[in-house]
């Protein structure tokens, strides 16, 4: 080439690509606003034909169904809708990380419940993934799963950020094996198994889903989380009011998650033949234990076949950092389980966390046929080597089991563990009864803990049960520990075997006060108040009395309200306002504040009603006390018109009567009334007063 006509090509090369350099660029296409999906129109600039088409718009630029490209990348946010009736849509789909996507730009995808399925290859084991993807809603489609041998309607994977999941219907009706890679919905690194490598997801929500049909052989786990246990990310995942069935090993399964919120799920019919079953499993590796767990509802498990159950469990191993553990307000409700368990489990084990765990207001029921032999635990803590944990409390907390196998209503059990602080059991109701070992709260602590157990009622009432001599009924064993107990109700009432109020072993020092004790057997076998190398054997009252005794203690029936439906409020007026105040507990299971002068013994506070209601100057009295038909009031009804109202005890309006001026006498006839205890209260334009009466039948 010669050499003249080269420099000259150089230098239009240097002046072309300096003026293509100084023209503004011309900005990338981008989505922005609304979008439909409907498979049955014409493709256009704001209509596609499947959700792939979109997808592939969105993270590449390409639109495999023809239409005109929008994309890649959004620049505000953008709303997709599937058309209603334009399914269904058999696809399998990636939604990667997209260009644009931020808190402000944020893209929603609303399937309107149409449906999308697909029967993916055994390594893709999904229907949608989200594979790196954030700031995205999707909602309300039906997701089918197809195949026999089941995957996940939903995988989550590579650090997903800020996703709901909201409002779908995820089926795998056709799935015949019990496959351990099977899930509805899967936090997890790897497309054919559940696993815990890696960071899945961030902020991630699930919530209001119905997860069901999978009934021919169950999936694995219902929605499953994993978490790699050297991955320090703060999940704050929450998984809340799903409607989650027909599993076959766990419902909620979580490993390693830190900071999660799993609340007002409903999860039920297990469907299925399994070694373990379990609803919600929380699995955590060096975390802090900052996690909740409140208000969810697991009930009518019915397995074919079982080993070992658990409602709720957590598995805490080398837990570290500071936190709160919440399991609070859950009702888990089980009758015929097929094999021994326990409604709420959990195991430390060798923990360093400076945190705090609260077992507050659950209510675990467990109702088996006398002929059934298994075991039922209500709430069981195994605490190992967990020197730093600060606190840990039962408050509030309802058990109710029957069972013909033996059964305990709380168990903990401490091995290497001193708490920084008292353990504290306030304001539960446990109620046991069985035909074999019954331990109503067993405590096995440590050297030098202390247990306050203040405000329990604590009942086995089996005198309707047949249970062979020699069976053994323990309201409260204690092992190793300190115990102070107050203002508690302990009652026993059964028809064979032996029954011993309080067992106590080892060294620990007991304090005992202003309880009431009440311990009856039809049957030829023992009774014991207390037991024990550490204060003997004491088969009467007096004996306990004389030896163990504050000074405060009484021996009397409460004559609970109805046993066989767990209410024990008492109807016995003389074990009432027996209690001493305590700044530890003010209200009572229900939240009603305790007297402050003469508080009730017993997790129910009847004198609630009391409170701020007395006014010394009015002469008020009704008999008889007790009362069967007519109630009269007496009383200087002066000073302006009023009127008479009869409240149960948790303050329900029953009766109400008009009080004319200067009245001094009214009857009530309360003999539609069932037996109990109520209140009646006197209001008038500027005076109250109440008085309590016990109605006999």
């Amino acid at each position: 080439m010669n050499t003249n006509n080269s420099a000259v090509v150089k230098r239009s090369f240097v002046i072309l690509f300096s003026i293509l350099v100084s023209i503004p660029q011309i900005a990338r296409a981008s989505l922005a606003g609304g979008y439909t999906v409907d498979a049955k129109s014409p493709a256009n600039s704001n209509s596609y034909k499947s959700l792939t088409a979109i997808i592939s718009d969105l993270s590449q630029g390409i639109r495999p169904d023809g239409g005109p490209v929008n994309g890649p990348g959004i620049s505000a946010n953008v709303i997709i809708s599937v058309a209603k009736g334009s399914g269904p849509y058999n696809e399998q789909i990636v939604i990667p990380a997209i260009n644009g996507l931020s808190s402000s730009n944020q893209i929603v995808i609303d399937g309107n419940d149409e449906l999308l399925t697909f029967m993916p290859s055994p390594n893709l084991m999904y229907v949608v993934k989200f594979d790196g993807a954030s700031f995205i809603t999707f909602k309300d489609f039906a997701i089918e799963y197809q195949g026999k041998t089941g995957g996940r309607n939903i995988q989550i994977s590579n650090h997903c950020k800020d996703l709901i999941i909201e409002g779908c219907t995820l089926t795998q009706p056709e799935n015949e094996t019990i496959n351990h890679s099977t899930a509805f919905i899967a936090l997890t690194t790897y497309d054919n198994n559940l696993d815990v490598v890696g960071v899945p997801g961030e902020r991630i929500t699930i919530t209001k889903n119905i997860l069901s049909n999978s009934q021919k052989r169950g999936v694995y786990c219902g929605i499953y989380l994993g978490y790699h246990a050297d991955s320090m990310i703060e999940a704050k995942t929450e998984i809340s009011y799903n409607l989650i069935e027909d599993f076959s090993n766990q419902g909620i399964s979580s490993h390693n998650a830190v900071n999660q919120t799993i609340v007002h799920n409903e999860i039920r019919n297990n469907f299925g033949t399994s070694s373990t079953l379990t609803g919600i499993w929380l699995d955590l590796e060096d975390r802090p234990l900052t996690q909740r767990i409140d208000s969810n509802y697991l009930h009518h498990f019915k397995p074919s076949s079982l080993i070992g159950f658990q409602g709720i469990r957590l598995q805490i191993s080398s837990s570290n950092g500071n936190g709160l553990l919440s399991i609070s307000g859950n009702r888990l409700i089980f009758d015929s389980i097929p094999g021994s368990g326990s409604g709420i489990y959990i195991y430390n084990d060798k923990s360093s966390a400076t945190s705090e765990v609260e077992v507050s207001h659950n209510h675990v029921q467990f109702h088996a046929a006398a002929s059934d032999s298994n075991s039922y635990i209500g709430i069981y803590s195994y605490i190992l080597d967990a020197n730093e944990l600060s606190t840990l409390s039962l408050k509030g907390n309802k058990i109710d089991i029957v069972s013909g196998g033996s059964a305990t209503g709380v168990y903990q059990r401490f091995k290497n563990t001193v708490l920084a602080n008292p353990i504290n059991i306030f304001n539960n109701i446990l109620s046991v009864r069985g035909t074999n070992t019954v331990y109503v709260c067993r405590i096995q602590g440590s050297d030098d803990q202390l247990y306050r157990v203040y405000y329990n009622t604590i009942s086995s009432d089996d005198y309707t049960l047949t249970a062979p001599k020699g069976t053994q009924y323990y309201l409260f064993y204690g092992y190793d520990s300190d115990f102070d107990l107050k203002n508690n109700l302990f009652h026993g009432h059964i028809n064979e075997g032996d029954l011993t109020s309080l067992l106590f072993g080892g060294n620990g020092i007991v304090t005992c006060d202003y309880n009431s004790f009440f311990l009856k057997n039809n049957g030829s076998g023992s009774i014991s108040y207390s037991g024990g190398s550490s204060h003997g054997y004491l088969p009467t009252f007096s004996d306990f009395y004389q030896k163990m005794s504050g000074g405060n203690d009484i021996n009397l029936d409460p004559l609970f309200k109805d046993i066989a439906g767990c209410d024990f409020t008492p109807t016995e007026e003389r074990v009432m306002n027996k209690g001493k105040p305590l700044s530890e507990v003010t209200a009572d299971i229900s939240g009603n504040t305790r007297s402050p002068k003469t508080p009730d013994m017993g997790a129910i506070e009847t004198s609630f009603l009391t409170a701020n209601l007395v006014d010394d100057s009015i002469r008020f009295t009704i008999s008889p006390n007790p009362a069967r038909r007519i109630l009269q009031i007496q009383s200087d009804f002066k000073g302006s018109d009023g009127r008479v109202t009869i409240l149960n005890s948790t303050g329900e309006l029953l009766m109400e009567k008009e009080v004319v001026y200067n009245t001094s006498q009214i009857d009530l006839d309360v003999s539609n009334l069932a037996q109990g205890v109520y209140f009646i209260l006197y209001e008038s334009e500027n005076r109250n007063q109440m008085r309590k009466v016990v109605i006999t039948r």
